[in-house]
């Protein structure tokens, strides 16, 4: 680029490594440690991993920014409705009613993301959490559970452990599998940015690095805008369709996850 700006890498979409990482503030062990300490010393109850249903059908609803469009289906959707992150209060103000929330991030400012709290909202929250985050969440609706990336252990124990991906949003959808919620709506999981931004609305999270990901979608070529901390969880998606077969995601909206995925081979994941 003439203006001396650096100029922004091109992926191909089937060349991604399954593995795809970036090193980022999440592995931030003693915090970690520190936050569970403290939120499991409180008492609150643990999350049961028994399953609530069988081959039971549920929305996710994520803060990409295709929620901006698909957030109107919600209002006519059938089945128990499932949030992680701002989604949750993006859906309030629009008068749909969560289920369910969970968020997982262990870092203190995330505490603030949401300002509402759901009048029949059960709060499904991981236990790495800052502890202020649980400060504001009525107790008695308030279930805690591990999530189990390998290096975080040992564990508190009275507290149920989930193997997942860090990223919030697969770990809603594994946890919602576990529960036997196997037919799942996903509602903004773009894992792609628009000129307006990688979410829904304002998101204040890590700097990661600018991509452009080509993918391959019958007779052309589309770019998407993306990021490293995307990439990264968007191959988590990738590698838990791979390990959960019987898992039926109808991905809802324009963003990058579901053409991604099926030029990469995986074609559990139907676009809608």
């Amino acid at each position: 680029m003439s203006d001396g700006a650096t100029e922004v890498p091109v992926i191909d979409a089937r060349s991604l490594v399954l593995d795809f990482k970036v090193n980022s503030d999440f592995e931030s062990r003693p915090a970690v440690y520190a936050n569970r300490a403290a939120n499991c010393a409180r008492g609150l109850a643990p999350l049961s991993l028994r399953p609530e249903t069988r081959d039971g059908k549920i929305a996710i609803v994520g803060y990409g920014p295709s929620l901006q469009d698909s957030w109107p289906d919600l209002l006519r959707f059938d089945g128990p409705i499932w949030t992680v992150s701002k989604a949750h209060d993006f859906l309030l103000e629009r008068g749909i009613q969560p289920t369910y929330h969970t968020d997982t991030d262990f870092r203190e400012h995330k505490a603030g993301f949401n300002k509402l709290i759901g009048a029949r909202t059960e709060y499904r929250i991981g236990t790495c959490v800052h502890p202020a985050y649980l400060d504001r969440l009525p107790a008695e609706r308030t279930k805690l559970f591990h999530i189990t990336p390998p290096h975080y252990g040992p564990y508190e124990a009275g507290y149920p452990k989930l193997e997942c991906e860090y990223d919030v949003g697969t770990v809603a959808m594994r946890l919602a599998y576990t529960l036997g919620w196997r037919e799942q709506h996903w509602y903004g999981f773009d894992f792609s940015s628009t000129p307006e931004g990688t979410h829904a609305g304002p998101h204040e999270g890590s700097k990661s690095d600018l991509y452009f990901v080509d993918v391959p979608f019958k007779d052309k070529t589309l770019r998407f805008g993306s990021t490293s901390l995307q990439l990264h969880a968007a191959m988590g998606v990738e590698r838990m369709l791979r390990a959960l077969p019987r898992l039926r995601p109808t991905i809802h909206g324009n963003g990058m996850i579901a053409p991604l995925l099926q030029a990469r081979g995986k074609i559990g994941a139907r676009r809608r």
